[in-house]
């Protein structure tokens, strides 16, 4: 009905006789019509329906046709932001499956000294709370470390035990890991901790990006670091919130969470024992 009222509303004058397309459509509804016969390409169009003010811009875009274009464009935008999610969780669970065939190892969680501080607790809540978790007071002499690594469901997919030889020397401290995994997979890490002027700890290691920071207060220490780990056929970058515990003079609980991209792709739990009675030989 649009378009031959158009042509009609444009031919009359305002003398003429009411016509059904003069009273099917109130007086801006008319105005439009007019204009869109004198310019039929510009129906529709936003641009030239602002351009005079007494052509009604609701008008054009309350059309049935406008709707349907909205509903079906509003549709295509949600069938690809769901693809995308599902796609991009297909990704995560394929990198999870690839990190397990790798068989990566405690780097992802006892590298307890490789942190930025941009955790969401402040630690500095635990100021005052006791046995305190000072680097060079607990990580000294003979440690264990026993833990499971988790994928993002949950699921255990690696046991761990490590030894760890601790030593301190001109205020510089070294842990000297080494590790055996449940299939007989063994690793080796060596770390380097030095005291900064803030009372906190850079790190360096191997496999560890850049320079990690520790930083502790009562009786927590909280880890945020990027962490290389070696794939089959490449390698890959994960972030890894690590916030560890002293409920004990000789223990401390540490758990961790891996993700790429603010994804969760699994996790570390872990329990660290210090044994005072054995003795260590440290590097001179």
């Amino acid at each position: 009905m649009l378009r031959p009222c158009a042509t009609q509303l444009a031919s009359e004058g305002s003398g003429s006789a009411p016509s059904l397309c003069r009273l099917a459509f109130p007086t801006n509804r008319r105005r439009f019509l007019r204009y869109a016969a004198s310019k039929p390409h510009a129906v529709g169009r936003h641009e030239y329906a602002t351009r005079d003010s007494h052509l009604p811009v609701k008008a054009i875009h309350r059309h049935p046709l406008n709707v349907l274009v909205s509903i079906a464009v509003e549709y295509l935008v949600m069938k690809l932001t769901v693809a995308i999610f599902i796609r991009s969780r297909l990704a995560i669970q394929a990198l999870v499956s690839r990190l397990h065939t790798a068989k990566y190892g405690l780097a992802c969680g006892l590298a307890a000294f490789t942190m930025t501080a941009c955790n969401s607790t402040d630690i500095n809540r635990y100021s005052g709370e006791t046995p305190e978790l000072k680097p060079e007071q607990f990580f000294t002499g003979f440690i264990t470390a026993h833990g499971v690594i988790k994928n993002f469901s949950g699921d255990v997919i690696r046991r761990f035990n490590a030894d760890i030889d601790a030593c301190w020397k001109d205020g510089v401290g070294t842990l000297d890991e080494r590790f055996i995994f449940d299939d007989g997979e063994r690793q080796t890490r060596l770390w380097t901790l030095s005291p900064n002027p803030d009372g906190s700890y850079a790190a360096t290691a191997g496999d560890v990006i850049g320079t990690g920071t520790a930083r502790w207060s009562g009786h927590a220490l909280f880890l945020d670091y990027v962490l290389r780990v070696a794939l089959d056929d490449s390698s890959i970058d994960l972030r890894i919130d690590d916030r560890m515990y002293r409920v004990d003079d000789n223990i401390v609980i540490n758990e961790s969470r891996m993700t790429k991209f603010g994804i969760g792709v699994g996790s570390i739990l872990l329990t660290l024992i210090r044994h005072p009675e054995q003795p260590v030989t440290c590097p001179t």
